[in-house]
């Protein structure tokens, strides 16, 4: 059968969108970076799930991610299943930053959401929030950029953390990461499952999306 690619330029935000027709021509747009030792990060596809998880580990565990995209957007990921393991404070974010300024306190210009064991929280630079997690385990992580207009947010059930403020930054890479909070050693099983990933342009056009049918992690 023939393989049909198609490229659409969005007018409301300059994002090109690829999609693919074809399981076997499936668009690779993830990457994975710092894969530590005891974590995986795939694209489950008969789950239809990416999924990050790791056993008996301490701090960065690993990333994937994509290049930045331009323009105005609202990029969504819902989740489920996260675990933390016992000892230390696993975490899992949803992020955008410059990956070109060391990871440290001094990036202020990265915009994060996330969850730990018991808590929830969200942040844009040097400004963030946490609340307490009393809903569970199955959310939604949500980071918008509306020209200089940002939000960073995330909402388990009846408990949400955000983040909302004017604020100029320069990202490259938009992806997760799973790791412990001050390289706290976690032992058992952490993990978590991103069950869709979809971003949203001005009038609620669809820019681009994941619902992980395929392994579109870069090779």
């Amino acid at each position: 059968m023939k393989k049909i690619l198609i490229i659409f330029t969005s007018i409301f935000s300059g994002i090109t969108l690829l999609t693919s027709c074809e399981k076997d021509d499936c668009v690779k747009m993830w990457n994975i970076e710092g894969q530590a030792n005891g974590v995986i990060i795939e694209i489950n596809t008969t789950n239809k799930e990416l999924s990050m998880q790791g056993v008996d580990f301490a701090g960065f565990g690993g990333e994937i991610f994509q290049q930045y995209f331009v323009g105005d957007f609202e990029a969504i990921a819902n989740f489920k299943n996260f675990a933390a393991g016992s000892g230390g404070r696993t975490f899992v974010e949803m992020m955008m930053y410059n990956s070109e300024i060391p990871d440290t306190i001094m990036d202020t210009t990265s915009v994060y959401c996330g969850i730990t064991r018991n808590r929830i929280y969200a942040g844009i630079g040097g400004i963030w929030t946490n609340g307490k997690n009393t809903s569970g385990n199955t959310g939604v992580f949500r980071i918008k950029k509306f020209g200089n207009n940002l939000l960073a947010q995330t909402i388990i059930g009846t408990d949400t953390a955000q983040v909302a403020q004017n604020y100029a930054v320069n990202p490259i890479r938009f992806g997760f990461r799973i790791g412990t909070m001050g390289d706290s050693l976690v032992t058992g099983i952490s993990g978590i499952k991103i069950t869709k990933f979809q971003v949203i342009g001005a009038n609620n056009v669809t820019l681009l999306g994941d619902e992980f049918t395929c392994n579109s992690i870069q090779p």
